[in-house]
């Protein structure tokens, strides 16, 4: 492509409904690159959010879901209840470890502001 089918595309580009006629070169490449940013933020923050939830609903969940397949009558009526404990202790593990790192990654060297949420 030469130069004037590049101009005459990015004439024809809009961002976030800007005209950007004006952005050539370096300005319309750091304009693209702030939106990339902004979006990897957001979905940053959407991981993060969905990480949170999942360990606040695993634990306890997988901790209900061990004790319940690991009682003495459905061991002995149902042999498909050791596998299922053991997904469940596995899960548990998981997602505690999980929350763990993020809450040491979210503190930082700062892990003693974060002692009041695990109590």
């Amino acid at each position: 492509m030469n130069a004037d089918v590049i101009q005459s595309k990015m004439a024809n580009f809009t961002v976030s409904g800007l005209d950007n006629t004006s952005l050539v070169g370096d300005e319309f490449l750091e304009t693209c690159a702030e939106h990339v940013l902004v979006t990897s933020e957001r979905l940053r923050r959407l991981y993060y959010a969905i990480w949170y939830i999942s360990v606040a609903l695993g634990v306890p969940g997988n901790l209900l879901s061990a004790i319940v397949w690991l009682r003495r009558h459905v061991t002995d009526r149902n042999t498909s209840a050791i596998y299922l404990s053991a997904v469940a202790i596995n899960d548990l593990v998981f997602n505690l470890c999980k929350g763990l790192y993020f809450l040491y990654v979210d503190c930082g060297q700062n892990m003693w502001i974060c002692i009041p949420v695990l109590l």
